[in-house]
């Protein structure tokens, strides 16, 4: 069991007057506001519901009159809704504050602790909350459900007096509504699709992670062209189940720019293959293949060329490498396609002959493209030296 103390930075304490208190009224309701910032409970045993408006600063919960010198104490239920969080502490559930605590609770306060370190793999995201007191830890011993409105994706909580954010990883079980499963002293976390509810034992600092990892290209990728329908067929394995879908964008050039106008498929990860029925005889096409997880991120495009034989024999695509990660140009104008890493081409299989290709091992053209020059000059000057040798054995002064 781990244990929380949230920073009295993260706090500021200041004297409530009379003025700016309330109490529920006989339906357990209250309303904090711009004047009105505190809510005073004294009946252990009614339910309480505070509306916290929006811009209310530091709102705030008063409980002393529940708890005992000990610091502890039964709470009756209390929702808090605000436009931050939404809270609900059990009926019945007994709370633990630190030593010299004053009973006071501080409701959601948006942004705070700005920064941190995040976990590998993500950012804080724009929904950053704390809550509890600038004394020290507040326990509970059933959990408490925190929602964050418009969270869907990864969340985490950062400790106090640490810089590290860590990612809640337990999933509840239950329902959305009825969420269960938080481990003992531990966080779980639910979402419908449009907000999350975290189920803790302590107030903390709770957010949102922006997940920064792409995912896992396609594997496998090749392409053949099929004579007998006249069009070039696709195919690759979309392993990596953080894929949600997979680009095919198309050039005539291994340069091309990925954007809206190359675009020629956009499909599920279930989706493994594509079929392209819109190419010509004796044109060459380069493909590049691009994966996307929900959170946008995108792998980088592998890339395979394949040329429509003249004779109306198949052919197979040859693979080109990876380009290095960014988006296409719809989204964020940055490719410029020419960012080529041919050695991850060996990492495939499918690749194979085109039409006046050899199938090899890739580094033949490169070196015959390279070396043609010097491999002349050996040829010439062996020649040369042949027909001397020639001239001096029909002269007499050379000994055979």
């Amino acid at each position: 069991c781990y244990i929380f103390s949230v920073p009295v930075a993260h706090f500021t304490k200041y004297k409530i007057d009379d003025a700016a208190k309330t109490t529920p009224n006989v339906s357990g309701e209250a309303t904090l506001s711009g004047e009105t910032t505190q809510v005073v409970l004294d009946d252990p045993n009614q339910n309480v519901t505070v509306e916290v408006a929006s811009g209310t600063q530091d709102p705030t919960i008063d409980v002393s009159g529940i708890i005992g010198v000990d610091g502890t104490g039964v709470l009756p239920e209390i929702v808090i809704n605000s436009d931050v969080a939404d809270v609900v502490i059990p009926d019945g559930t007994t709370v633990t504050g630190p030593a010299g605590w004053d009973g006071i609770i501080s409701a959601p306060t948006s942004g705070t602790p700005s920064g941190g370190n995040a976990p590998a793999g993500f950012a804080v995201g724009d929904t950053v909350i704390t809550l509890g007191s600038p004394d020290g830890t507040i326990t509970f011993d059933t959990p408490v459900v925190i929602t964050l409105p418009g969270v869907t994706g990864a969340v985490g909580y950062r400790p106090a007096g640490s810089s590290q954010w860590t990612e809640i990883t337990n999933v509840c079980t239950g329902t959305y509504e009825s969420p269960t499963g938080a481990p003992a002293g531990g966080e779980c976390a639910i979402n419908n699709g449009t907000d999350t509810k975290i189920l803790t034992y302590h107030f903390t600092s709770f957010g949102s992670l922006l997940d920064t990892l792409a995912p896992d290209g396609v594997k496998n990728l090749g392409a053949k062209y099929r004579p007998d329908t006249k069009d070039v067929k696709l195919s690759w394995d979309a392993k990596d189940k953080t894929i949600e879908k997979v680009y095919v964008y198309r050039g005539t050039n291994k340069n091309f720019v990925k954007d809206n106008d190359s675009r020629v498929s956009k499909q599920k990860r279930q989706d493994e293959s594509f079929t392209d029925s819109d190419v010509e005889i004796g044109k060459t096409y380069f493909y590049k293949i691009v994966t996307e997880d929900a959170a946008g991120n995108q792998s980088g495009a592998k890339v395979i060329k394949i040329t429509i034989p003249t004779n109306g024999k198949a052919a197979v695509g040859v693979l080109q490498g990876t380009e290095s990660a960014s988006k296409d140009n719809a989204t964020s104008g940055n490719d410029n396609g020419n960012a080529i890493n041919t050695a991850n081409a060996s990492n495939d299989s499918g690749s194979g002959a085109v039409l006046g290709e050899t199938v090899g091992s890739g580094n033949q053209a490169g070196f015959w493209s390279s070396n043609w020059k010097w491999i002349l000059v050996v040829i010439v000057a062996g020649a040369g030296i042949l027909v001397w040798r020639k001239r001096k054995q029909g002269s007499g002064n050379i000994t055979k």
